[in-house]
């Protein structure tokens, strides 16, 4: 729906002055232009809606400019270098919104002896622009979308109240994703959502939710049912990797708009679990994972396989026989391995190049550590998220959260957030300056929809804002989506 929005301008610019005349030595005045108007200078709206701006202007004899174009900087001194298009010569701008982004106005009125410019940030905005996101699955398996936009400065002038709204990819394209909703990342403008009994990823446009492209898995083999998908939202990040149930590896070349093998890695073995993280700015670092048979394959240096020094490899088989009931990297890329070996349950923590360099033919083992206390609450399904500002990995166990410090060796015996009765947390996310959590939980028993999200502060456990009930199905992913 579009909205109309009219805006008195921004800011009184008032310049006046004198110059001394040659001729007589006396001092004459120079005529003022005023304009004046509501205070702002950020002005957000609505992917087409009508740009309008009612200044009011003191002054005669005036002319009038308006220029508009997307706002660029110089990326080695952030000095502006926006290259204006004239879109008015009125006094009262009338501009319909033409594409999404961040734009920059510029309005000139000229008298005869002096002239004001002011410039305005215009933000033009998707309805699904900036806010909190939950991928959903439904009772029948299928996938869908839950969003609450965060409300720009005029939203909340005239009093509205952020709310999620459901069913969101069936309202943009008119019909619902595939069955089994495995993940959802986003990735630079789209997010990619993996449904695994349907052999489908869905690219599809962040800010407005309409898709953009499907990949079809079982074009690239029939049997190829994707476990994962392993991505990050970073400038150098092409290729998005998932394992099958069925063995193999494929990677999706979104630049390329197709799937292709994974080959840095051979294996017949089929990997059920994966670990991954990203790299500083330009790698994702994966580690592939059959947690029944304890094989993982991390990516490290391997003294016996030159010239290729850094590959996957096996981790020496250190934890063949075992059983992996979870794995993940920490901030300095070491693997740390929760595993079960009989009836002892170990700690594990190895180093990022994987190779010990004093023996060069085996594992780099930081310590391994036995865990005694409530060792069954991490396994590879329980919903985790680690956290490198707190030095943590937050997990959860039914309605209770956990936070387990890299440093310790055991498991916290005491949750530091508790849900009310009959949640169960499925799906944990972390703001990207990591001080918030964000919390999906599902209820069987709520009429409705069953599942809900909710906001913490990751250090402390409380509760941020109100907690929102029904408002998505079972969560899978919950994220807050920025621009």
């Amino acid at each position: 729906m579009n909205r109309l929005y009219s805006f008195f301008i921004a800011a009184a610019l008032l310049l006046g002055g004198c110059y001394a005349d040659d001729s007589t030595g006396a001092y004459k005045t120079v005529e003022s232009i005023e304009i004046t108007g509501v205070p702002r200078d950020t002005i957000n709206f609505y992917l087409g809606d009508e740009i309008r701006i009612t200044p009011q202007i003191a002054g005669s004899g005036l002319t009038y400019q308006w220029g508009m174009g997307r706002y660029t900087t110089n990326p080695n001194n952030g000095e502006i270098t926006t290259i204006f298009e004239e879109i008015s010569t009125e006094k009262d701008l009338v501009h319909k919104t033409a594409g999404l982004g961040h734009y920059y106005l510029r309005q000139v009125v000229a008298g005869n002896e002096v002239s004001v410019i002011k410039y305005y940030h215009v933000f033009v905005n998707s309805e699904f622009e900036e806010g909190h996101f939950v991928l959903g699955r439904r009772e029948d398996g299928t996938a869908s979308i839950a969003f609450m936009k965060t409300l720009t400065p005029e939203e909340e002038e005239q009093g509205l109240q952020p709310r999620f709204r459901q069913d969101l990819f069936e309202y943009v394209n008119g019909y619902r994703m595939g069955v089994d909703p495995i993940i959802c990342h986003k990735v630079h403008n789209s997010l990619f959502i993996a449904c695994g009994e349907s052999q489908r990823v869905y690219q599809i446009d962040a800010k407005s939710f309409q898709l953009q492209f499907m990949y079809d898995y079982s074009r690239y083999a029939a049997d190829f049912v994707p476990l994962n998908l392993m991505a990050f939202d970073g400038e150098y990040c092409l290729n998005l990797v998932s394992t099958s149930a069925n063995g193999g590896i494929a990677r999706i070349q979104w630049n390329g708009l197709d799937i292709f093998p994974f080959t840095e890695l051979r294996s017949q073995v089929i990997f059920d679990r994966v670990a991954y993280r990203q790299d500083g700015l330009v790698n994702c670092r994966m580690c592939f994972i059959n947690s029944a048979q304890g094989i993982i394959y991390a990516y490290g240096f391997d003294m016996n396989n030159p010239p290729n020094w850094y590959s996957y490899m096996p981790c020496y088989d250190h934890f063949v026989g075992r059983q992996i009931l979870h794995a993940f990297q920490d901030a300095q890329l070491n693997l740390i391995v929760y595993s079960k070996q009989g009836d002892t349950y170990l700690r594990t923590r190895v180093g990022s190049f994987i190779t010990s360099f004093v023996t060069f033919n085996s594992l780099d083992i930081i310590f391994e550590l036995p865990c005694m206390v409530n060792t069954h609450l991490l396994t590879m399904d329980t919903p985790s998220v680690h956290n490198d500002l707190w030095n943590c990995l937050i997990f959860a166990d039914g309605n209770k959260i956990y936070r387990w410090y890299y440093n310790q060796s055991d498991l916290p015996d005491a949750q530091y957030i508790t849900l009310a009765d009959g949640e169960t947390v499925t799906a944990l996310g972390l703001s990207a300056d990591q001080r918030q959590l964000f919390v999906g939980s599902y209820n069987p028993s709520r009429q409705g929809h069953k599942g809900s999200y909710h906001v913490f502060n990751s250090d402390t456990g409380a509760r941020i804002g109100q907690s929102h009930e029904g408002v998505s199905d079972r969560p899978v992913t919950v994220m807050y989506k920025v621009r």
